[in-house]
């Protein structure tokens, strides 16, 4: 079922269609990890590069969050 879905090319929808916080630029890197062919999908260190990139973007602190879940 989910194989076929992903040959048909579908995808998930934004989350942010559905309430939840997800910037444009993190769903268009979570839809380029999806792509079907291997070759196309970006390299982890790319992936790791935008995620810190989204977190400095949003103001997140990772020593306060490590706090909080003491």
């Amino acid at each position: 079922m989910l194989e076929s879905f992903l040959n048909a090319g579908s995808r998930l929808e934004n989350p942010a269609l559905s309430g939840f916080t997800c910037s444009d630029k993190l769903y268009q890197l979570m839809y380029s990890c999806w792509n079907l062919d291997p070759n196309k999908r970006p390299p982890f260190k790319e992936i790791e590069i935008k995620l810190e990139e989204q977190i400095a973007g949003d103001g997140y602190d990772p020593e306060l969050h490590e706090r909080r879940e003491d």
